[in-house]
């Protein structure tokens, strides 16, 4: 059976100055799972949260030993319903990245493993997948994609991946005030994904086709052995 592909926008598709607007894939459109060459379905929810990634799987119905490729979103996207406060509260939260993100993905996590007893393979996107304890049947195919296009590209400033894209889009689309501590790890990260752009790795905040082409080689090899157990 095809293994189920699961995020948001960065499992959506590769990114390009053409199809960046479009709320549907063309038949150029290519994302990772079109890479890493195995049968697949997408289960996808574009700007949402790995919960409400989650739920989407759940009304799918899936079998449970249906394996899912699930590239990581940022967690700050469920944190109203992980931290019981206002939706877009974790842009004001100056602890953010030393105690609130922490505890967000371990909420995260747990959610996931009480909900689907799926095997699944984790691959940092938006968000690095945390480095945490995670049941036997999941495994980690890349703790971040940002991360291994940092490297690739030799970068001496890259700290960690988070979804900064949410910043400005909340900014002005909301009008969030973000704190300072975010505003100046969206400041860093943002002049990080811009050099990355003019390098043809991202586009737009996504990466494009080179560099899911690139990862997709990256993690073939452990992504096929991972995928083998289930087929």
């Amino acid at each position: 059976m095809p293994y189920i592909l699961a995020g948001d926008s960065w499992a959506w598709k590769a990114f390009t100055e053409e199809n960046y607007t479009l709320q549907q894939l063309t038949p150029t459109d290519k994302c990772l799972g079109d890479y890493l060459r195995k049968p697949f379905r997408h289960c996808i929810t574009p700007g949402h949260g790995n919960l409400d990634i989650l739920d989407i799987i759940v009304r799918t119905e899936l079998d449970p030993a249906q394996p899912i490729l699930w590239i990581y979103t940022e967690p700050g996207r469920d944190y109203s319903r992980l931290a019981k406060k206002s939706e877009f509260g974790w842009l004001q939260d100056e602890d953010y990245f030393t105690c609130t993100l922490p505890r967000l993905n371990r909420l995260t996590i747990e959610r996931i493993a009480n909900t689907i007893p799926n095997p699944i393979a984790f691959v940092g996107g938006l968000s690095d997948f945390p480095t945490l304890d995670i049941p036997s049947h999941w495994h980690v195919l890349c703790h971040s994609w940002q991360g291994w296009i940092a490297k690739h590209l030799n970068s001496q400033w890259f700290k960690h991946g988070w979804g900064a894209s949410d910043v400005g889009w909340r900014m002005f689309s909301n009008s969030i005030v973000p704190c300072k501590s975010i505003v100046f790890a969206w400041d860093e990260q943002i002049k990080e994904w811009c050099w990355w752009q003019d390098q043809g790795y991202f586009c737009h905040e996504h990466p494009t086709h080179l560099a899911n082409q690139l990862f997709a080689e990256y993690i073939q090899h452990d992504f096929t052995q991972w995928l083998k157990k289930y087929e």
